[in-house]
């Protein structure tokens, strides 16, 4: 996506293909963006593109993956945040007590009434033919429930027992967003065999 500013923006017309130089590169909320620039510059090319219209331009592009496993886990954190000011809430440690204080507006907050969100790095292996590249993608909080479901295991427990499980799984089927890596659904996957003695 291009963000497209004064003068260029009355000099430009629907329809026809244009060569930008001297863009700029902006970063938000995780998303990164082509911006014009007073310095920027826009000339006609031949070249010709299929004008995309309604429901196909607001579409982000998905694509469908399968990991046989997950090769790292990254970055899991597990937090809830305040019902006021919608800020995270730095005592989730401390997450058995009955209330929870929001440092930053003061509302004090039963526990029981807060949700724990999460959000987690994972690396995974895409293969397309014979080429494969790891790549990281993004899991949150639905996505990391839905792989914890059926377990014995929850947000409430150790970090570091919710990171061993997921690094357990195999042949994850997920779907994620290309432009942001974050993931959008779990299709599938399989849980570690559990041998009883």
């Amino acid at each position: 996506m291009i963000h497209i500013w004064e003068p260029l923006v009355h000099t430009l017309t629907t329809g026809k293909s244009y060569c930008f130089t001297n863009l700029t590169v902006k970063n938000f909320q995780g998303s990164t963006y082509l911006s014009t620039s007073p310095n920027t510059t826009a000339n006609l090319t031949t070249q010709t593109v299929q004008t995309l219209t309604g429901p196909d331009m607001l579409k982000s592009p998905e694509k469908e993956v399968t990991a046989s496993e997950f090769n790292l886990v990254s970055k899991l954190n597990i937090f809830c945040s305040c019902k006021v000011c919608k800020k995270r809430l730095n005592d989730v440690e401390s997450f058995t007590c009955t209330t929870l204080k929001c440092e930053n507006c003061g509302t004090r907050q039963r526990s029981r009434d807060i949700k724990l969100q999460a959000s987690a790095k994972i690396s995974i292996t895409e293969s397309e033919g014979d080429n494969s590249k790891e790549m990281w993608i993004q899991a949150f909080t639905e996505q990391l429930e839905t792989l914890l479901a059926g377990s014995t295991l929850s947000l409430k427990d150790k970090i570091d027992d919710i990171e061993v499980y997921l690094m357990s799984l195999e042949d994850i089927c997920l779907v994620y967003n290309v432009q942001t890596t974050n993931i959008t659904k779990i299709l599938s996957f399989k849980r570690p065999e559990v041998h009883s003695d």
